[in-house]
């Protein structure tokens, strides 16, 4: 559910306002692959809000083996 609030979030990627209390997150998500369905194998916590101009979407996502994360960007070199 996402929370109306009444002031922009600043975007800093520190999930550190005062409406992360406010609102639980959302926790239950599913996988697409490998198993289509399935609980997905690592914890994540997103939350939703909005105000008059934008909506915002922060994000928890967790990993056991944060070494093995890549990132691939195309056409930069």
């Amino acid at each position: 559910m996402a929370l109306p609030i009444d002031k922009p979030l600043t975007i800093d990627a520190m999930l550190d306002e005062a409406c992360y209390q406010q609102v639980s997150p959302a926790t239950d998500f599913l996988q697409l692959a490998p198993h289509n369905g399935d609980p997905s194998f690592q914890p994540s916590e997103v939350w939703f809000f909005y105000d008059q101009t934008a909506m915002y979407v922060g994000a928890m996502l967790h990993d056991n083996q944060p070494d093995r994360l890549f990132i691939r960007l195309r056409g930069l070199q």
